[in-house]
């Protein structure tokens, strides 16, 4: 089980009911790469839905580009469970030599290009933030308009998840909360350090005095590198991820991982 794939699952607010409970089910079974191999009895097990309709939603996330998949083979030549990947494109540095080669011609396949998935965190032209000078995208430089896509984006993806875990609506338009990101970022952080720095404070702080301190302006401040160092357990993170998801721990344990 990887805790850092079903949170990534969980933020993703663009997966319909059934593709989300299908990614899941991968996410259980799945290394930190996204790499996973589960049976079909247990993908039916784990989701209640019959083979037919998990075959059906397998087809739609593979067209969105949100999930390849593999066929494996025994030594005697006679089929086991395929091998999966959730998120490719994300998690495609993330993979073994034997994990890359494996995914190598569905890579191909795809020409190397990442699914683009609509934005959904502001709703007109007119919520989004200035960069710089600028007033607007529209008076950039092209290759500024492609930085400042990339980081609205990414904005979106941060603010996101931290509302996800916090159960909280902060916006990515806020221009304080921009510049906080921006600056992490320039800086080489990545989206996976923020995710786990909103869990990491999540679980120490929830319940506490501190609970107050939760809020974008502490989280990313001068202490970012110290939080994304601190130490935590996989079960305080589990722990902390059931209570913002509203789910119970044994809906998260897999194969003894918790106890």
């Amino acid at each position: 089980m990887s805790i850092r794939q079903i949170q990534k699952v969980f933020t993703d607010t663009n997966l319909k009911g059934n593709e989300k409970l299908l990614m899941l089910a991968l996410a259980d079974n799945c290394n930190d790469s996204g790499v996973s191999f589960p049976s079909w009895n247990s993908l039916m097990t784990k989701t209640s839905m019959s083979r037919g309709s998990i075959s059906k939603w397998f087809n739609e996330l593979e067209k969105k580009g949100l999930l390849f998949r593999v066929s494996r083979n025994r030594k005697n030549g006679s089929r086991t469970s395929n091998k999966y990947l959730i998120y490719p494109f994300d998690n495609k540095s993330a993979l073994d030599d034997e994990e890359l080669e494996a995914f190598s011609d569905a890579f191909n396949q795809s020409s190397g290009v990442e699914p683009v998935q609509e934005l959904n965190y502001h709703s007109s032209e007119s919520e989004l933030p200035t960069w710089g000078q600028s007033s607007g995208v529209e008076h950039l430089e092209p290759s500024l308009i492609l930085n400042h896509q990339s980081n609205r984006h990414l904005c979106g993806q941060i603010i996101n998840n931290l509302n996800c875990v916090l159960n909280k609506n902060y916006k990515a338009t806020t221009g304080s909360t921009i510049k906080l990101i921006e600056a992490k970022l320039k800086q080489g952080f990545t989206v996976e350090d923020f995710e786990k720095v909103h869990i990491v404070k999540f679980a120490e702080w929830n319940g506490t005095d501190y609970q107050k301190y939760l809020r974008p302006e502490t989280l990313y401040g001068a202490k970012f590198e110290t939080y994304l160092n601190q130490e935590l357990s996989d079960y305080d993170k589990a722990k902390a991820i059931c209570k913002a998801q509203g789910i119970t721990m044994s809906e998260l344990m897999n194969q003894g991982i918790l106890k």
